[in-house]
């Protein structure tokens, strides 16, 4: 997929007949997870990635027709323990949100499993900016399929690897709490790396 930016739409988005046949709803608030300083954050969005502005990992809002991006007053390397263990990045400081003077077509999307426990959707909309103002917002695209096959393959999958970990060398060594406790590191590890990366690219620009 690579790098993408986030646009939270607070604005009411247009739906079609398709969208509405299937139960997939574009302005429904979505359940978000977010390390925020020492803490886990739980938040409800409604939030779609696009590869239009600039694909820096940084997050937009469009508001009353305004989009705006939120900056940060400072921005210094930090280690913290989180619910899921230790991150080590750039911890940041006052945030703000910033007018965007945009002019330009910006495509967005969203994809989202289990729609009314039936469909896989991915519904995409291009919205037009005029220094910053929206313009014009439509739908681009909009496809649901059947998740049976997909939901089938992972059970497949899950009852694998259950057995697998069922068998003498998975269970009392592979799967020990010393290698899985060293995995988990490692994990760890690679992840604030790249979550570092990520935040010194967004110093930089």
């Amino acid at each position: 997929m690579g790098l993408y930016d986030t646009i939270y739409y607070k604005d009411k988005l247009p739906t079609n007949n398709a969208m509405e046949a299937v139960g997939y709803d574009p302005n429904e608030l979505i359940i978000s997870y977010e390390y925020e300083s020492e803490d886990c954050v739980l938040s409800l969005t409604r939030d779609f990635q696009t590869k239009d502005l600039g694909q820096n990992m940084c997050e937009y809002t469009v508001e009353n027709g305004k989009l705006s991006i939120k900056k940060y007053k400072e921005l210094k390397q930090a280690s913290w323990q989180t619910c899921n263990g230790w991150f080590n990045g750039l911890q940041r400081g006052e945030e703000y949100w910033e007018n965007e003077n945009y002019s330009g077509t910006v495509r967005m999307y969203d994809f989202r499993y289990d729609v009314e426990s039936k469909w896989d959707c991915w519904a995409e909309y291009s919205v037009t900016f005029t220094e910053g103002n929206v313009t014009n917002v439509e739908i681009f695209d909009f496809k649901a399929v059947d998740n049976t096959e997909r939901v089938n393959t992972n059970k497949a999958l899950a009852d694998k690897i259950k057995s697998q970990n069922a068998k003498i060398l998975n269970k009392y060594f592979l799967h020990t709490k010393p290698l899985r406790w060293l995995r988990r590191k490692i994990h760890n590890a690679l992840y604030s790396t790249g979550n570092f990366l990520v935040h010194l690219s967004l110093k930089v620009y």
